[in-house]
């Protein structure tokens, strides 16, 4: 009854995904994944949607769409990077155009999303005019600044904000500490990020935060303390009881792993923060870039573009 619709994953390229049969495995075998789309739209009353990735070409794209809209699917999203397509280069929304192009005119009232680098709230608003797409699925872009859901009009929030407000949410809702961990590292780093777009996505934080800082803490108390974070103020909003201007020992003890608990390796983490910390300390011109929107840079008195 808590289920208002079913998504499956078909654009996975991982190994424990692939190796399974399951993700972008499916791709390769589109009778297998019209038999799962027809089980649960008979099986369950619920909306089945599906998620993909662009094949080796446009016709092959459309080809798989279609056999997902005849089996009964409710939607389809499809995301503009083929399986081995990395992260670090951009999206092809070239190839995406064509496809939507060939199934919009046939399909007039389906409902299409598309997903990949749609950093920039005008760039989704021109992507969607363009192609008549119904919607946007949102990853690292969300990830970089939550914010961007907010409409074209507001401007974004400061990034050291979200966290803040992010970890208070941690706090209040009594989140293990190892997932805002990761997600805060996640929105300090563009590891995932496409190369092009890097220089538009600054990571500069004013309380003089770090990777470094935030992977060296065990617990959300000390989550809280490098990102100036009340922790008594977040925790009595869930307990609903007065807060106390202090933290007390027992709300710090948890500083070292558990005998046996699992260890989160945060190398990749730190490695980035390393090469960023370098990068920041060779730089010569001391002009500032600011982005209010990714796709509207200014430095100096020039404008930079993110896309020709």
């Amino acid at each position: 009854r808590d289920v208002s619709a079913i998504d499956i994953n078909m654009g996975c390229p991982r190994k424990f995904s692939v190796s399974g049969g399951m993700g972008s495995a499916l791709l390769k075998d589109p009778e297998r994944a019209s038999r799962i789309i027809k089980t649960l739209k008979k099986e369950i009353p619920r909306p089945v949607s599906c998620k993909i990735r662009l094949l080796e070409d446009t016709q092959q794209t459309v080809d798989f769409v279609e056999t997902m809209i005849r089996s009964g699917a409710d939607a389809v999203a499809i995301h503009a990077r083929r399986v081995g397509h990395d992260s670090t280069v951009s999206a092809d929304w070239k190839t995406l155009e064509e496809v939507l192009a060939v199934l919009r005119p046939k399909y007039p009232d389906f409902p299409f999303l598309v997903n990949g680098d749609f950093y920039d709230r005008k760039e989704r608003s021109e992507f969607i005019e363009r192609t008549k797409a119904n919607g946007v699925l949102l990853g690292r872009p969300a990830l970089y600044n939550t914010s961007t859901f907010l409409p074209e009009t507001k401007p974004l929030e400061d990034k050291t904000t979200v966290i803040q407000e992010y970890l208070k949410m941690a706090v209040r809702y009594d989140i293990h500490y190892k997932n805002p961990k990761y997600v805060v590292c996640e929105m300090m780093s563009n590891r995932r990020s496409p190369s092009e777009r890097v220089p538009f996505l600054p990571l500069d934080f004013p309380g003089g935060q770090t990777i470094a800082k935030t992977c060296s803490c065990n617990d959300l108390v000390g989550m809280c303390q490098v990102w100036n974070v009340n922790y008594s103020d977040a925790k009595a909003f869930r307990l609903n009881q007065p807060a106390d201007s202090s933290v007390t020992s027992a709300n710090t003890e948890i500083s070292t792993l558990v005998a046996g608990e699992h260890r989160y390796e945060d190398s990749y983490f730190l490695k980035r923060d390393a090469d960023h910390v370098t990068l920041e300390e060779k730089k010569t011109d001391k002009d500032a870039t600011t982005v209010d929107s990714i796709g509207q840079a200014h430095q100096s008195s020039k404008r930079i573009k993110v896309l020709d």
